[in-house]
């Protein structure tokens, strides 16, 4: 799947432009707000949820077999992710580093509410995940969700470890029939969360969205030497710093761009801030 995790921009100040427009809820007779009586249909009535249930006694309530609530209901499930991702994201994440730096800027200092595309991507993601990582916990004496990673301030978390064996499971979905192998920014990932564990292995497991046939699944297995764990680690702490300075001075042009890696490019179609960063990349040209 497109990776989530490191969509986290402050949205505080935009989340009310889009609940201005839901202010009816459905109401059931359980629900019934105190002093309204004779309703014909409570199953179908709406009211004012900004109006006081003392005052709802004054007010006709309406029918709402003609009313189409499909994009209300759309809007509630963009305002709820509007609302999980306004908290601040503390700390520099794995997922930050594997992905555009400067994407990650961008969205600290200019956050922009969130697109359909966003939402399916989180849906898809928590859906598949939630349901993997359930199954994994039947045998929950041998197998952890979320394993929370840190090192020297960088923040990641494992879909799965195994704990026994200590080999860290991550989950992916591709809109493909068939992959062949596992792509970069899922390894680099991976590696930085064997790195931090000290795992020798870890696997990368692929569920094939357009695969229809009985192989939907599959899994590659990444292995690492002590030595090039180290090296991990110490590109680990290289990224991150050069990502904090941007932070810090809030300096898109300070991060690295993914528009000239032709493995991480695909992010650059559709961007939000495509506009702004292909003006930097000009200026740096013309420097």
């Amino acid at each position: 799947m497109e990776d989530i995790k490191d969509i986290k921009p402050a949205m505080n100040s935009r989340r009310g432009n889009i609940e201005e427009n839901m202010n009816t809820r459905i109401t059931t007779r359980a629900e019934k707000p105190p002093g309204v009586e004779g309703v014909s249909n409570p199953k179908h009535t709406v009211y004012d949820s900004t109006v006081p249930h003392s005052e709802h006694a004054s007010h006709k309530l309406k029918s709402t077999t003609d009313l189409d609530l499909g994009p209300e209901y759309k809007a509630r499930l963009q305002a709820a992710l509007e609302e999980i991702l306004s908290k601040p994201r503390k700390g520099t994440h794995v997922t930050d580093l594997v992905l555009c730096n400067r994407l990650r800027v961008f969205r600290e200092i200019d956050p922009l509410p969130i697109n359909a595309k966003t939402l399916a991507i989180f849906v898809t993601g928590m859906a598949i995940h939630g349901v993997a990582q359930w199954l994994f916990l039947r045998d929950s004496r041998r197998f952890e969700r979320e394993k929370h990673l840190e090192f020297r301030g960088v923040m990641g978390s494992a879909d799965i470890l195994d704990k026994i064996r200590n080999i860290p499971i991550e989950f992916k979905t591709t809109r493909a029939s068939a992959i062949f192998e596992p792509k970069s920014w899922h390894v680099q990932q991976l590696k930085y969360y064997m790195a931090i564990l000290g795992a020798s292995q870890g696997y990368i497991m692929y569920q094939l969205l357009m695969h229809f046939g009985n192989t939907p699944f599959r899994t590659f297995k990444i292995t690492m030497t002590v030595q090039e764990r180290k090296q991990q680690l110490d590109k680990l702490v290289k990224e991150a710093t050069s990502l904090n300075r941007a932070m810090e001075a809030r300096d898109p042009s300070l991060a690295k761009p993914v528009i000239n890696d032709p493995a991480l490019n695909w992010l650059c179609k559709g961007c939000q801030y495509q506009v702004n960063c292909k003006r930097i990349q000009q200026a740096a040209a013309a420097a």
